[in-house]
């Protein structure tokens, strides 16, 4: 872990190389290298560089392609336990380790808030008390490890004896308790090494791996470190787990810390990726180029159709659109045929158009004149105010012939109707008589009909005369007798 003076992480990536040159003892050109900003720490930004050896590298993908196994991305395994390091109820700004005992290995990682602050491999694990009960008792060590299993245990202090032992099986627990001070010296001296260097004190340990399952084994680390020291139950965090799991617990940790490097969206986790260079992760493409030729060609049959289908849209709507103009110009000419010649020798559509509607707007503008003025000169006809209310009053279901219309103005402006006309029948002329009678206007209607001779009473002659006064007549208060 190095410190810069600078933030930009472009300057710290051209830099971290010549810092590494004098801080590490092997020829970089030998070494793959990566590098993780980690956060900042008393003005200085923090950078975590991660190397390993080329041939090393290169052995190790040959055995997993033995395997058929190629990885996009290689990590280390203690630094892999950075990724659940957000899913651990630590405590606002506590520096605390996990750590996880593995069958030839101890990882160590340890962590302050939101930043990595040690990562270290102990090459020391459940397979060196195997080794020391195998060598102690004089066992092999397939029957050392059936031991250790059985008793499954770890005791060291006799006040704390476990009852439940007999004498025999705790005399075994204790040779495992020596054994596991092996461990717990390195991992002393690595916590001792971190105090001394960061000053800062770790609040607690979470205890992982498949060494953990021995019984008192986190009460023993705590009395060996000083330190507290509990099992890392990821199923009872935030993760979603499987209850099936239940069992698997203690060796949990290891499998979702890697499974989460490769998933995991938190801000806090590892983003070292030792294939780089040489190395770096290339993919067989063929069957994807295979996927997406065929997918390029019925796309391109697609848009062969749809080039088709505009084509022939684009045929069939410009015909019918010329069919369309050429119905418009045949129709303004019955309209206005003193405009046909001029219409003909225009080639553009929107001009032609243009200019029937403004001549044809001209048109109504000069005959909404003319009916105002006529309305305006005649609105104080009886005679035409009488034939329009008429004409309003009458059902347009009713078929009548109108004869005869007579209309004679009084001195006082009021006048006399004389309507004769022709329907179909008797009920028709009720019809008419009553629908004229309910006009306000008029007054007194009386009606004679009979059958229109030669017509074999299929056709009633009628006449109806009123008496109407006009609009100004009514509204001044003569229908009320003024």
């Amino acid at each position: 872990i190095l410190p810069f003076n600078f933030s930009d992480p472009r300057k710290i990536a051209n830099t971290i190389m010549y810092v590494l040159e004098d801080a590490v003892p092997f020829n970089l050109e030998d070494m793959v290298v990566d590098h993780q900003i980690l956060g900042n720490q008393s003005d200085k930004t923090m950078t975590l560089a991660v190397m390993t050896r080329k041939n090393f590298l290169s052995s190790f993908l040959g055995y997993l392609s033995m395997i058929n196994i190629d990885p996009k991305l290689i990590d280390v395994d203690s630094l892999a336990f950075y990724n659940i390091a957000s899913h651990v109820d630590s405590g606002e700004n506590q520096v605390f380790g996990l750590v996880d005992i593995g069958h030839e290995k101890t990882s160590v990682c340890l962590v302050e808030g939101e930043t990595l602050r040690m990562f270290r491999t102990i090459n020391l694990g459940g397979k060196y008390i195997t080794e020391f009960l195998a060598r102690d008792l004089e066992l092999s060590f397939k029957e050392a490890e059936q031991v250790k299993h059985s008793i499954g245990t770890v005791s060291w202090d006799e006040n704390k004896q476990n009852v439940e032992l007999k004498s025999k099986e705790h005399e075994t627990a204790k040779r495992v308790g020596i054994a596991a001070n092996g461990f717990a010296k390195e991992l002393t001296r690595t916590l001792y090494a971190f105090k001394i260097w960061d000053k800062q004190p770790l609040s607690k340990i979470y205890l992982s791996g498949g060494t953990s399952r021995l019984e008192g084994i986190e009460n023993y680390l705590q009395d060996q470190l000083g330190i507290p020291v509990v099992k890392n139950d990821l199923m009872s965090t935030n993760l979603s787990i499987d209850s099936n799991l239940q069992g698997y617990r203690e060796i949990l940790p290891q499998s979702v810390a890697i499974g989460l490097r490769a998933v995991t969206g938190a801000k806090r986790h590892s983003t070292i990726n030792l294939r780089k260079g040489e190395f770096a992760y290339s993919q067989d493409y063929e069957t994807l180029l295979r996927g997406c030729n065929i997918f390029f060609k019925w796309v391109s049959a697609g848009i062969g159709v749809l080039i088709f289908s505009y084509i022939l849209q684009y045929i069939l709507y410009t015909n019918q659109t010329s069919k369309i103009q050429k119905k418009f110009i045949d129709e303004y000419a019955k309209i206005d045929k003193s405009q046909v010649v001029k219409i003909k020798k225009m080639k553009n559509f929107a001009n032609i158009r243009k200019y029937a509607i403004n001549n044809l707007q001209h048109s109504v503008n000069d005959n909404q004149f003319a009916i105002d003025q006529f309305s305006k000169a005649t609105s104080g006809s009886g005679a035409l105010l009488a034939l329009r209310d008429i004409s309003k009053a009458i059902p347009p279901d009713v078929k009548v012939d109108v004869t005869l219309f007579d209309y004679q103005e009084n001195p006082d402006l009021s006048g006399k109707i004389v309507l004769k006309g022709e329907t179909d029948g008797y009920g028709l002329v009720s019809k008419i008589k009553e629908s004229i009678s309910q006009i306000q206007q008029i007054e007194n209607v009386s009606e004679k009909s009979g059958s229109k001779p030669g017509s074999s009473g299929k056709v009633i002659e009628f006449t109806l005369d009123a008496e109407y006064l006009p609009e100004f007549l009514f509204k001044g208060g003569r229908a009320n007798g003024k």
